[in-house]
Parts: structure tokens; C-alpha cells; sequence
């Protein structure tokens, strides 16, 4: 698999490690945002091959701050809804609200390897 940066875009810091650790360890270089406004900044220093998206998210969420992503960089770069509302019809709201993909919490090892893996 190869190396990717990946922005992790997460409010909650035990899911936000979770997700540093488990890239890491997948040999995938992390920078970490707490919300959505957090991440836009980052994207403006950082260049990062995919993005890990909390949709709820204090100060801007996920959702809005996917918006941004893609006036700005279309769909060239992926952007990952990240959940814990997994119901029937969610990812099709996901998808047409521009993420690319979408993972319901709790996040397992094996949809995390398998969404980075087609980023």
C-alpha cells in the first residue's frame, strides 16, 4: 500500500488517536484537526492525499467544511465522512453532499485499511 498523508478531521480526542495510531500504523503519514475550520486552516500549509471527515464537529462541521474542500480542490482530493449516525440512507446523503466515501463509528481496522486503500 503506499504512503499517503491523510488530514483526520475529529472533535473527539480518543477517536481522533484511534485514527492516528491506526494510520500510523499502516505507514501513513497524520496531521489532526478538531473541527472543520481547524482543517480548511491546515489544508492551507499542508498537502495531504485524503481526508478523514467527522460530520459533527463544534465550530465549523464536517459537512461545511467538506463544501469549502470542494470549491476549492473540486474532487481531486478525497474526503471520508466519518459517523456515528449509520441509518438506512445516510451514505447516500454523505455522497451527495460531496464526501467521496463514508464510514460509520465505531471505525474498524479492516473499513479504515479498505476506504485509504481506494483514496
Amino acid at each position: 500500500m503506499q504512503e499517503l498523508s491523510v488530514l483526520v478531521a475529529e472533535d473527539n480526542p480518543i477517536n481522533r488517536l484511534f485514527l492516528q495510531k491506526s494510520l500510523e500504523k499502516l505507514g501513513h503519514r497524520v496531521i489532526c484537526a478538531t473541527n472543520g475550520q481547524e482543517a480548511l486552516d491546515l489544508l492551507d500549509t499542508e498537502t495531504v492525499e485524503c481526508v478523514l471527515m467527522d460530520i459533527q464537529m463544534p465550530v465549523m462541521d464536517g459537512s461545511l467544511a467538506t463544501r469549502y474542500i470542494r470549491d476549492r480542490f473540486g474532487h481531486e482530493l478525497p474526503v471520508i465522512a466519518l459517523t456515528a449516525h449509520a441509518l438506512q440512507g445516510d451514505r447516500e446523503k454523505y455522497l451527495k453532499e460531496g464526501f467521496d466515501e463514508y464510514l460509520a463509528k465505531p471505525i474498524s481496522i479492516k473499513d479504515l485499511t479498505r476506504i485509504i486503500e481506494h483514496a
